[in-house]
């Protein structure tokens, strides 16, 4: 079979976070709740729920440390 028809994570531009989706990982990271993110941003705790809810889909993540070792792995790893 050929590795053409194959997506591996990250090569799909739809698994790619976007700007903010970014933005929201990296305040994660620090270790940030999501109540803390949504106040640093200005938004709703219900659209970070939202984000983050995408953002665990597109890094096969189940929960925020695995979110964040995934988000930290593609970034060493772009």
């Amino acid at each position: 079979m050929s590795k053409k028809g194959l997506c591996f994570p990250g090569t799909n531009p739809a698994d790619r976070l976007t700007p903010a989706e970014d933005q929201v990982m990296g305040l994660a990271a620090e270790g940030m709740t999501r109540k803390d993110i949504a106040s640093a941003l200005a938004l709703r705790e219900g659209t970070i729920h939202n984000r983050l809810s995408t953002i665990f889909d597109k890094l096969s993540a189940r929960s925020m440390s695995e979110a964040v070792e995934a988000w930290r792995a593609r970034r060493e790893a772009a």
